[in-house]
C-alpha cells in the first residue's frame, strides 16, 4: 500500500500523524516492571538461603509467627515497589493530637482530683456490669437455666434508658411493651352508657318535660345573648363611609396632635438665618458654695436623716398598736385560702368529667333532643324519630375520650367539563345546506 504523505509542519499535526505506538510499548513495559519489580533474570535475581527453617519449631513459635503477620492485613500492605512521590504527606491529626498542652494539663489535674465527664462515668459502670455479667456467666457444660423457660424477665442494668432497653431486648424475646398513659390510668370518670334526661321519655311527666324545655331555653338565650355581643362590638361600631371621605378622615385622625399651620400673614415670625450661630441651651456660670450655704445644705439633710428615722419608729410603734386589726386580716386571710381550696378541689372535680383536647378539633356536644307538647303521643309506634343510636355512640366514645373528636367532610366532586362535539351540534343542517347550494 502506497505510503500516505501529510504535512508536518505545525506540532499539531505533527502530533496527529506521528506513529508512537513502539515508544508507548516500551515505556508499558518498564512501568509494568517497576510495578511488579520483574527484571532480567541474571545472577542478582537468584539468591542463596542461610537463614533458618521452621521445620524445627514448636507448634506454638509456628502459630506465633503466622499470627505476627496475618493475611487479613496484607491488603493493606503496597503491591508495587514504586517509591511513594509523597514523602511527607499529610495526616489527619487525632483530637488529642490537635488539644494544646494547656488542656492536657488540665485534664490530667482534674483526674488527679477524682472529678470525671459523663461519658467516664457510664463507661466505668458498662465496665462494672460487663464484670459482673461475666462472673454470673455458666461454665461450658454447666446447665443451671432452662432454656425454655421465656417468661424471665430479661434486663440490662438500671444505668441503661427505658429507649435503650426497649431497642436492645427486641431480640431476645423479653420485649417491654410501653403503656400509654391513656390505658395505665381510666380514660374518664363518664360511665360507658350515659342515661338519657327523663324529659326525652316518649310518655314523660309534666315536670321532666318542663325541666328539658327549660335548660334548651336557657341554652338558646346564652346563644341569642353571644349573637347580641358580637354584633354589638363589630357591627354595629363598624360604618360605612364613602370613598372619597376615607382618605379625608384618614387625614384627620393622623394629624392629630401636629402643630397647624398659621393662616394670619400679618403674624410676625422670628426667621433664623443658617449663617446665624445660635445655641440651645444658655450660658450657665459656674458659682462655688459659699460657707454658710454648705452648712445649711448640711443641717438640711440631718435634719432629712432624723425625721426619717423617727417615721419609722413611729411605723413599729403603730404595728404595735394594730396587732388585734393583724390578727383579723390573718383570719380573713385564711378563711379565703380555704374558700379558694375548696373551689380549686371542685373545679378539678369537674374538670375530670370534662372531655380533654386530644386532636385539631374542639368537642361540642350535640344539642338535647325535644318534643313540643303537641308532639307527644305516649306511645313508641307515634313518637317522632330524632337522633340515631350509632350517633349517639360515636358521640359517648368522643366525651370519654377514647376517640379525638372530628368534623363531618363532605367529598368534593370534580366539575364536569361539558362541551358539544362539533359533529352533534344543531347548525349542521345550515352547514349542509350551504354546501349542496
Amino acid at each position: 500500500m502506497k505510503k500516505k504523505r501529510v504535512s508536518k509542519r505545525n506540532k499539531i499535526s505533527w502530533r496527529k500523524h506521528v506513529n508512537i505506538d513502539d515508544v508507548e510499548e516500551f515505556l508499558e513495559n518498564k512501568r509494568f516492571e517497576e510495578k511488579f519489580g520483574l527484571k532480567a533474570l541474571n545472577e542478582e535475581s537468584f539468591t542463596k538461603d542461610t537463614e533458618d527453617t521452621t521445620d524445627f519449631l514448636s507448634k506454638k513459635e509456628k502459630v506465633r509467627l503466622r499470627l505476627a503477620d496475618p493475611k487479613c492485613f496484607r491488603i493493606l500492605k503496597p503491591h508495587t515497589n514504586v517509591p511513594d512521590p509523597l514523602v511527607k504527606r499529610n495526616r489527619v491529626r487525632s483530637k488529642v493530637d490537635r488539644s494544646s498542652n494547656f488542656v492536657k494539663l488540665k485534664e490530667e489535674e482534674r483526674k488527679t482530683k477524682g472529678i470525671l465527664k459523663a461519658k467516664e462515668v457510664d463507661s466505668i459502670k458498662g465496665k462494672q456490669y460487663y464484670e459482673k455479667c461475666k462472673l454470673q456467666r455458666p461454665k461450658r457444660g454447666q446447665f443451671e437455666s432452662d432454656a425454655w423457660d421465656v417468661t424471665e424477665e430479661k434486663s440490662l442494668g438500671e444505668w441503661i434508658e427505658e429507649d435503650t432497653a426497649i431497642h436492645n431486648l427486641r431480640q431476645t424475646g423479653a420485649y417491654l411493651f410501653k403503656v400509654t398513659p391513656t390505658v395505665q390510668k381510666k380514660t374518664s370518670v363518664l360511665p360507658t352508657v350515659e342515661p338519657p334526661h327523663p324529659g326525652t321519655s316518649y310518655n314523660p311527666s309534666f315536670e321532666d318535660h318542663q325541666d328539658l324545655l327549660r335548660q334548651i331555653a336557657e341554652k338558646e338565650e346564652d346563644l341569642i345573648k353571644r349573637d347580641k355581643h358580637l354584633n354589638r362590638v363589630t357591627k354595629n361600631i363598624l360604618k360605612k363611609v364613602a370613598i372619597g371621605k376615607g382618605d379625608k378622615s384618614w387625614i384627620e385622625e393622623m394629624s392629630q396632635g401636629l402643630p397647624i399651620a398659621s393662616t394670619n400673614q400679618n403674624e410676625e415670625e422670628d426667621v433664623v438665618s443658617d449663617s446665624e450661630y445660635r445655641a440651645i441651651n444658655p450660658p450657665t456660670k459656674n458659682k462655688k458654695k459659699t460657707i454658710k450655704q454648705r452648712k445649711t445644705q448640711k443641717r438640711l439633710l440631718l435634719e432629712e436623716r432624723l425625721r426619717k428615722l423617727a417615721k419609722i419608729e413611729k411605723k413599729k410603734i403603730v404595728e404595735l398598736n394594730s396587732l388585734k386589726a393583724l390578727e383579723r386580716y390573718v383570719k380573713k386571710r385564711e378563711n379565703e385560702i380555704s374558700k379558694n381550696k375548696e373551689k380549686r378541689e371542685e373545679y378539678q372535680k369537674m374538670k375530670e368529667k370534662l372531655p380533654k383536647r386530644l386532636g385539631f378539633h374542639k368537642f361540642e356536644e350535640n344539642d338535647l333532643e325535644f318534643n313540643m307538647p303537641s308532639e307527644i303521643t305516649g306511645s313508641l309506634r307515634g313518637i317522632k324519630k330524632q337522633s340515631s343510636l350509632l350517633l349517639d355512640r360515636f358521640m359517648n366514645l368522643q366525651k370519654r375520650n377514647l376517640v379525638a373528636p372530628s368534623v363531618k367532610i363532605q367529598a368534593k366532586r370534580a366539575k364536569i367539563k361539558r362541551f358539544v362535539k362539533p359533529g352533534h351540534k344543531d347548525d349542521w343542517k345550515k352547514s349542509v345546506a350551504g354546501l349542496t347550494s
